[in-house]
């Protein structure tokens, strides 16, 4: 009966922790994960499978940016080894950093001046 007890207790304290971390340079973007919105970088974000995931950051004055990022299965997440990963009584944790970059968008600029302009212009001839 105290077998049975202890492992049940090794067995409900094992846990994995999966948080992805989302950066940009500058901070501050707004990020959308499969479509859903998850914060604005720094961010980190709890995901349940490895793979693919479409990240879009989108911050004013820069453009936007939509990539697809591949999250890889540390070896204690891998078939076989997960079993055993999950009922260990500690907690593992992994946190991947998907790093990015973001470029200022020249576009926003220079439609910025044309409407000034424009706006400029309405006003004169009033």
């Amino acid at each position: 009966m105290r077998w049975l007890l202890l492992l049940v207790l090794v067995v409900s304290t094992g846990c994995v922790e999966r948080r992805m971390k989302l950066l940009s340079q500058p901070p501050g973007a707004l990020v959308f994960v499969n479509g859903e919105e998850v914060g604005r970088t720094p961010v980190k974000v709890p995901f349940t499978w490895y793979g693919n995931y479409d990240v879009v950051l989108r911050k004013e004055g820069f453009a936007t940016l939509d990539k697809t990022r591949w999250i890889v299965a540390p070896w204690w997440q891998w078939v076989g080894f997960d079993l055993i990963a999950d009922v260990l009584p500690i907690r593992l944790t992994h946190t991947p950093e998907l790093s990015f970059v973001l470029e200022p968008d020249a576009g926003a600029e220079d439609g910025l001046v044309e409407r000034a302009e424009a706006y400029r212009d309405e006003t004169l001839d009033e």
